[in-house]
């Protein structure tokens, strides 16, 4: 607050009416401008009201906790700004956090700031995308002094009156709160670890072999007996301990988890060893497999008897209580609010610290709580004093006793327990049986000794209702003269305006009376719902029931049934502990009426620009484009929120191919459009203009656009209209060089002909490599699955888990000392456990024993059956199992157990001592080592190599099944793949084909359309998707094309020429040619007859008749050079002497005919040419 504020807070405080800006700013020692901005900053921080008297304002102090109050105190950091994103306040711990103390931003711009926390990108772009009926939140972090922190920022729309609005930026840090979760995280895994080591009975019974797998060792501890002493029967783990009487309660609970599948709990008792009985308390939750049934039960018992001993002396300490309870001539009453304690901590969890507070801003949580509250009991005494014939009337009433001046004092109870007090004394208003309002002074106490904590909670009621009324009486004559005076100011207004209390109207003005045609007596005590429609009744109760302050909007129904909009101000005054709500209500009816009539009239026009087949844009009176419709996002490929508000001029340079943006283009437009703004008249407006333009995709696209200006009270707006005219120029610029396609066809040909043969070879080495890759993708796992297919050393370790397995047997060599190994068949070591001394500081180190092991490795394994366990002794003289590792039929690996002697031999030291003086060895250390080398009897060496053959197979099965799922996923994606891409297809063959295609069902109503059939027909998608096939034909051809489609769905396939109408009612001749689908639906294509394919028939045609003049040519040739060839011959026979000159003329001849022939071919490739690139087909005459 700065000292301006001050000073007038001071001056207003001092006076008790409101006073003028001029007397304010004369108090303070301002000027009047300076007090009037600051008179509305204080207006918007709720510390002053603006009271309008005739022409003159007046302002007078707020008696309640200002709202700047509440936000300087906050411990969020706040800042308000305007709908221009200008700064309007900002509040204490924001200015301290971000050092602003000092520095004037009130009335900057945020997004043009650094404001650290509030400049941030995600907070700026939330403001650009903020709606006033939305709420923004985000969570981002904030690094200040090398410190992390997290702020929660949420962005909040506040509605001053209809035509002021403000925007809230809130942050408040919650870096505590993500503390808080990682600790609660760390708390779970401790308490995880707590449940492993539960001081009781745990256990784990299995419902397929219907016995108990395990139990802890705590069994022996509480029972005395052994687990295999223990029988279990009908799924309890202790049946043969049950006391028989508890047997059926057990069984039945146990019973009920497994109907149901979920968990149970039970007190029941057994028999100890030593005879004597304990009380235990058993829970279980049953366990479901993958099929979804019921696998196995785990439960936990423990001891009860020391709590039910407790629980039984409290039992008889509790009946003594309950027998003074009913009989102490004091009205008493018991309640538990346990419940309402764990709301109180769960809301200090959240970061409530005030109660008084919180209950004041949030009045429905008093509710909330009150039903949290459960009643224990309560004596006769109490019931006598509310009038009541018994218990259960009372007890059945209870809820209804209360009155709404009751709610503060429960406020004052809930706020003194929440702050830890034990008793509480309060004034309550409550009805009797009756309906009198009994004054009541209530005593609370809580027993502190009972758990848990506010469990048990003792209210004591003593009846003040004699004293109240009398003291009631004396203030009503005080009032009386009051009231007097404001009844002569409530008739003046043309608001109605209500006094009520409770909901029952107290007293009304004149304007009251006329508007609903009431009486003032028929009014007065009638409840202020009767004047509400059914339908607004409960959310005008929810109304009455606020303390605050508040405007809403409602329907009111007067005495003759007529029903008024209604906008209602509120205000609540507190009189002598009484609640009175002053209700204005202006009947804004026809406002209503207006505004409606005006959003349909908007939603009109607004329904026929996005439904325009043409591009609609519509610029404001600065420039800015304000409407784009959905036929403009589609034409310039520009979405309509990324260029609604920018600004048409830069739209339009934008668009300008490059060759025409030069400066003085771009400024000409800028004063046109300026000029067209400002006075609606310009050369721009007079004639459409056909332009080319460029789209956001940088296709060029030809337009026919016009622009109108739309006249408002001050300037003017325009009005676009584009149409796509691109087909139109494409078909004249091709009409124009369609004669000059057939002159440089050849030269095409020349200059492409390499070119194509070049990507032809291209494209087809790309395939071949692209099959390559495809057909090697499955290669390693089609070979692997045929039964021929020789493994390589590489693909045991590709195809098992080693660190998995590696963790196996590291965890069963902890337990049971006995190591193995795991070779591929190269002797490469892949898992290994329980390494002896004698091999890894000797054997595997010297080069010559290391080749014994790798040689017994390799060769004394092989030729081991699946399935069989071969023992040797290795080339170093220790024993050895060895079994193999199957992939499907194919030998991968060994797994090896060992180094070991048996029990019943004796070790040869002798040819240890020989090996150690061979290979160099230390002879004391190395057969230390020897005697270290582990002994085993053969029972336990056959036990554990059964057991690890099994695993050795569980390994093969596993890794073949998991080689045969991966193939068969390869499979199923690339099946995928190609029914994707054959979708896709299909979509884009239809989006983009040149063609109009329509899908119908078989009673012709189309269920799909593309856009070229949209563009053929003039109709939207949307307009066609709800027609049907007939409609789209003239009068006259729709007997005739109803013939059609019988005969398409006949035979399955039609072809036919037809004249069609458009949207226009122009007709258009088509042909159609149709084909049925699997699905009972028929694709129909369209192909418009238009001049252009007539143009192209007419060249078609002469194309052809200059190809038979060709070939009519080359058949000439042949008639001619065989008689040649003959005159040849002949002259060299039988005239020698002038054979030569002949010769020559036949030579003459021969080159012309091999011109001719030059002609026939290059026409063969014109033919090709124009096939393959203007789908003109030529036919060659016979």
């Amino acid at each position: 607050m700065s000292d301006i504020h001050n000073r007038i807070l001071s001056v207003l405080s001092s006076e008790d009416s409101a006073l003028k800006i001029k007397e304010i700013a004369a108090r303070c020692g301002l000027d009047p401008h300076t007090a009037a901005r600051n008179l509305d900053v204080l207006e918007v921080l709720g510390r002053v009201r603006k009271v309008e008297v005739g022409t003159a304002k007046k302002y007078h102090l707020i008696e309640a906790i200002p709202v700047s109050g509440l936000i300087d105190i906050s411990s969020d950091l706040v800042i308000i700004l305007n709908t221009k994103l200008k700064i309007q306040y900002v509040n204490q711990k924001a200015q301290k956090i971000l050092d602003l103390m000092n520095k004037p931003v009130i009335g900057e711009r945020l997004d043009l700031l650094q404001l650290d926390l509030f400049s941030h990108p995600k907070v700026i772009s939330g403001l650009k995308t903020f709606t006033h009926d939305k709420v923004y939140r985000e969570v981002i972090p904030y690094i200040r002094n090398g410190q992390e922190s997290w702020y929660a920022i949420s962005i909040i729309g506040i509605s001053l009156s209809v035509n002021s609005q403000l925007i809230a930026i809130i942050a408040e840090d919650v870096t505590e709160t993500r503390k808080i979760q990682a600790k609660l995280k760390e708390n779970e895994e401790k308490l995880r670890s707590f449940t492993t080591n539960i001081p009781g009975i745990t256990y784990r019974y299995t419902l397929a072999a219907r016995k108990t797998e395990f139990f802890n060792d705590n069994l022996q501890k509480m029972t005395g007996y052994h687990e295999q002493e223990i029988t279990t029967k009908d799924h309890v783990a202790l049946h043969s301990l049950v006391i028989p009487e508890d047997v059926d309660g057990i069984t039945a609970s146990i019973a009920s988890a497994l109907r149901s599948g979920e968990g149970y709990s039970a007190q029941y008792r057994i028999r100890r060893k030593d005879g004597v009985c304990i009380h235990l308390q058993e829970q279980g939750s049953p366990y479901r497999g993958e099929d979804g049934g019921i696998r196995w039960i785990d439960g936990v018992i423990i001891d009860i008897t020391p709590a039910k001993e407790i629980e039984e002396k409290n039992i008889r300490l509790e009946k003594r209580y309950h027998s003074l309870f009913e009989s102490v001539p004091v009205a008493i009453c018991e309640d538990d609010f346990s419940q309402f304690r764990m709301y109180i901590e769960e809301m200090r969890w959240a970061g409530i610290a005030d109660f008084k507070e919180y209950f004041e801003q949030n009045p429905k949580e008093i509710r909330k709580c009150m039903g949290l509250i459960t009643n224990i009991g309560f004596n006769p005494e109490l019931v006598r004093l509310f009038g009541f014939e018994s218990k259960s009337a009372f007890k059945r009433n209870f809820p209804f006793l209360f009155t709404q001046e009751s709610q503060k004092t429960i406020q004052e109870l809930f706020v003194s327990l929440a702050d830890g007090k034990t008793s509480f004394k309060g004034e309550l208003s409550l009805k009797s049986a009756k309906g009198k309002v009994l004054h009541i002074i209530a005593y609370v106490s809580v027993m502190q000794e009972a758990t848990p904590a506010l469990s048990r909670v003792l209210t004591t009621c003593y009846d003040d209702t004699s004293r109240k009324e009398a003291y009631d009486l004396l203030i009503k004559s005080e009032q009386a003269m009051a009231d007097m005076q404001v009844r002569k100011i409530s008739d003046a207004t043309d608001d109605a305006l209500f006094m009520h209390s409770g909901g029952q109207i107290c007293e009304v003005n004149a304007s009251a009376v006329r508007m609903f045609g009431y009486s003032e007596e028929e009014l007065k005590g009638m409840s202020i719902l009767t004047l509400v429609t059914p339908e607004y009744r409960d959310y005008v109760l929810e109304q009455l029931l606020k303390e605050d302050d508040g405007t809403y909007e409602s329907e009111g129904l007067t005495k003759d049934g007529k029903i008024l909009r209604l906008m209602v101000r509120a205000t609540t005054i507190r009189n002598k502990n009484k609640l009175m709500r002053y209700s204005a209500v202006k009947d804004i009816t026809i406002i209503r009426e207006k505004e409606h009539e005006l959003k349909a009239s908007e939603e009109k026009f607004r329904s026929l620009v996005q439904n325009s087949p043409n591009a609609i844009i519509l610029i404001d009176e600065q420039g800015l484009i304000i409407e784009w419709n959905t036929a403009a996002e589609s034409f310039f490929g520009i979405p309509r929120k990324e260029v609604v508000g920018q600004v048409y001029c830069d739209f339009l340079v934008s668009s300008m191919i490059p060759e025409r943006r030069t400066p003085e283009r771009i400024e000409r437009i800028f004063t046109i459009i300026s000029e067209a703004l400002a006075t609606g008249r310009s050369d721009y407006l007079k004639t459409p203009i056909e332009a080319e333009i460029i789209t956001s995709d940088g296709v060029r696209r030809y337009i026919r656009q016009t622009v109108f200006p739309i006249p408002t009270e001050t300037r003017f707006r325009l009005g676009s209209i584009t149409m796509d005219i691109t087909e139109q120029k494409e078909n004249e610029k091709w009409l124009q060089a369609s004669h000059l396609d057939l002159q440089a066809a050849y030269e095409e040909i020349s200059a492409t002909e390499e070119e194509l043969r070049v990507n032809y070879e291209e494209l087809a080495k790309k395939s071949e490599e692209l099959k390559e890759s495809k057909d090697l993708l499955t290669l390693k796992l089609d070979h692997i699955l045929t039964p021929d297919y020789d493994v390589t050393e590489e693909e045991l370790a590709n195809i098992i888990d080693c660190e998995e397995i590696q963790r196996i047997m590291d965890d069963f060599y902890a337990l049971s000392g006995i190591g193995i190994a795991i070779d591929d068949l190269n002797g490469k070591i892949l898992v290994a456990t329980g390494w002896q001394d004698i091999c890894t500081k000797f054997h595997r180190v010297n080069p010559e024993t290391e080749k014994n092991c790798l040689e017994s490795d390799i060769i004394l394994t092989s030729g081991v059956k699946p399935g069989e366990i071969k023992a040797y002794k290795c080339k170093n003289n220790l024993w050895d199992l060895v079994t193999p590792i199957m992939i499907g039929s194919h030998h991968v690996g060994n797994l090896f157990l060992g180094q070991f002697f048996y029990t019943d031999e004796q070790v040869d030291l002798d040819i240890f001592r020989k090996q150690a003086a061979m290979y160099g060895f230390n002879p004391d250390e190395y057969l230390a080592a020897l005697d270290r080398v582990p002994r085993w009897s053969r029972e336990t060496v056959t036990l554990v190599m059964d057991f690890y053959k099994r695993f050795a197979g569980l390994i093969s099965r596993l890794s073949y099944s998991n080689l045969k799922l991966a193939k068969t996923l390869t499979d199923n994606e690339m099946i995928l793949q190609d029914l994707a891409g054959s979708q896709e297809k299909y979509r884009r063959y239809c989006e983009f084909s040149p063609l109009g295609v329509l899908v119908a069902d078989i009673t012709g109503h189309f269920v799909d359309v593309n856009p070229m059939a949209c563009s053929v027909l003039g109709y939207s998608l949307d307009e066609l998707m709800g027609m049907d096939l007939l409609s789209l034909f003239p009068a006259e051809n729709r007997a005739l094309a109803d013939e059609y489609f019988f005969s398409l769905v006949r035979m399955g396939f039609i072809s036919y020429e037809i004249k069609m109408q458009r949207k226009d009612e122009t007709a258009i001749s088509v042909l159609i040619n149709a084909v049925g689908l699997p699905d009972d639906t028929y694709m129909i294509f369209i192909t418009e007859l238009t001049e252009r394919d007539k143009a192209r028939q007419r060249e078609a045609s002469a194309l052809g008749q200059i190809e038979r003049n060709i070939y009519q040519l080359a058949t000439l040739n042949d008639q001619i050079r065989n008689p040649l060839s003959v005159i040849s011959t002949l002259c060299e026979i039988d005239n020698p002497v002038h054979f030569e000159q002949i010769q020559q003329q036949i030579m003459i001849i021969d080159q012309i005919i091999r011109k001719v022939d030059q002609g026939w071919i290059e026409s063969v490739k014109i033919r090709e040419f124009l096939h393959k690139h203007h789908g003109i087909i030529l036919h060659q005459d016979d």
